[in-house]
């Protein structure tokens, strides 16, 4: 294996799974300052592609539609596609109207 096959082995812990997601980038007082496509997902970050080069905060928020805020800190850039790692979960956004219903069929 050479040295270039070692540094691209897989370190993530938990299975990113492949999304396409609005999401919003929150910071100045949670001020919006770009809009991006979270491409992939795991428990522990994202990777973030943007349609134009941003100047970003090593960390900051990130708004992504459907699903919450979440604290996070850039990790890798490769041209517009960011890696970030969640830092922690400011907001979960509420569950959709089926799984409510299923919940209050669940306990009939």
């Amino acid at each position: 294996m050479t040295d270039w096959q070692k540094s691209r082995i897989e370190r993530r812990i938990y299975d990113r799974r492949r999304t396409f997601k609005g999401a919003k980038i929150l910071f100045n007082d949670n001020a919006v300052v770009a809009e991006c496509t979270v491409r992939d997902l795991s428990e522990t970050g994202a990777k973030l592609t943007f349609k134009t080069m941003y100047p970003l905060p090593k960390r900051f928020r990130v708004l992504i539609n459907e699903i919450g805020i979440f604290d996070c800190e850039i990790m890798r850039i490769s041209g517009l596609d960011f890696g970030v790692k969640f830092l922690g979960v400011t907001d979960i956004a509420p569950p959709g109207p089926q799984s409510q219903d299923a919940s209050v069929s669940a306990s009939d």
